[in-house]
């Protein structure tokens, strides 16, 4: 059986939080990975979108170089 290593970090704008670290995960999911193309419950995708939001909230999209806004 397949072991999937991901990792979670942002990536402002990407509205992606979980990536591919090793090559059976890269196969199956690509590099960064759709939150859809997981089993996971709808609550846990409805919580990673949100705290994904919230991350690409605290950057000044207008001018990017200013301090994070919270």
């Amino acid at each position: 059986m397949a072991k999937y290593a991901l990792k979670y970090m942002y990536d402002w704008g990407s509205g992606i939080c979980l990536w591919s670290v090793n090559d059976a995960a890269r196969e199956k999911y690509d590099y960064p990975i759709e939150l859809d193309s997981l089993p996971l419950s709808d609550n846990l995708k409805n919580e990673l979108e949100y705290l994904i939001n919230k991350h690409d909230e605290a950057l000044d999209w207008e001018y990017p170089p200013n301090p994070l806004l919270w």
